[in-house]
């Protein structure tokens, strides 16, 4: 059997309005916010001006639902056991992956690519020995040699 809500008519439009003011200065008791909530869901409070309490008490209501619904810590650890068996199954998989077997050698010579290794080790060489004799030839002690011998 269903139960019929009796909504409160002893109450004129003003006096819910004022309730509704108090409902806003936290100075209603439980029971009235039970009545006051009886009467937003009631055709009398069809008025646009209950707009603003309808929608703080129906965002409660729906808050409260939705915390009766959810199960709480039981889908927490739920998800972080899932969160964790990913982790240790994505790790195993990239320490499982094949690693190349050696070093790959690559060089860009006047824009030009060589993956020879013997060629790169070479370029690399004489790089190295160009740079060398560039800052030998241009060291301080050999330009200030330069700058006083010559006079």
């Amino acid at each position: 059997m269903k139960k019929e809500k009796k909504y409160n008519t002893k109450r004129s439009i003003s006096e819910w309005e004022e309730l509704a003011e108090r409902y806003f200065d936290a100075l209603t008791t439980l029971q009235e916010e039970e009545e006051l909530r009886e009467f937003l869901g009631s055709p009398q409070a069809s008025s646009p001006r209950f707009d603003e309490i309808k929608a703080v008490m129906g965002y409660f209501v729906t808050r409260k639902a939705k915390n009766k619904n959810s199960k709480g810590r039981g889908n927490t650890i739920k998800w972080s056991a899932a969160a964790i068996v990913a982790a240790i199954i994505s790790t195993a998989l990239w320490y499982s992956a094949p690693q190349p077997t050696h070093d790959i050698c690559i060089a860009y010579v006047d824009g030009k690519e060589y993956t020879d290794e013997a060629v790169v080790l070479q370029q690399m060489q004489h790089t190295m020995q160009m740079m060398g004799n560039t800052i030998e030839s241009n060291s301080i002690e050999k330009q200030l040699n330069n700058i006083f011998s010559t006079r």
